[in-house]
């Protein structure tokens, strides 16, 4: 990290914040997003597997309706 220099120039120490923020603070936000991103991909298939049991009870509960 660069450290926060004490200049008398006006908005020097604020620019220097400022890149101290874009070295740590982006990583940890592409992270978070690489995570929900993750999350996002696991509640899709879940999903998916759960249209495809609803539709193979369907199927099944048709059969046993045609039975009866």
């Amino acid at each position: 990290m660069l450290p926060i220099l004490l200049v008398k120039q006006k908005n020097v120490k604020r620019v220097v914040k400022l890149f101290n923020y874009l070295m740590v603070r982006p990583a940890e936000e592409i992270e978070r997003d690489n995570k929900k991103i993750e999350e996002m991909e696991k509640k899709a298939v879940l999903e998916a597997k759960k249209s495809e049991l609803e539709a193979a009870q369907n199927e099944l509960q048709q059969q046993i309706n045609e039975l009866n």
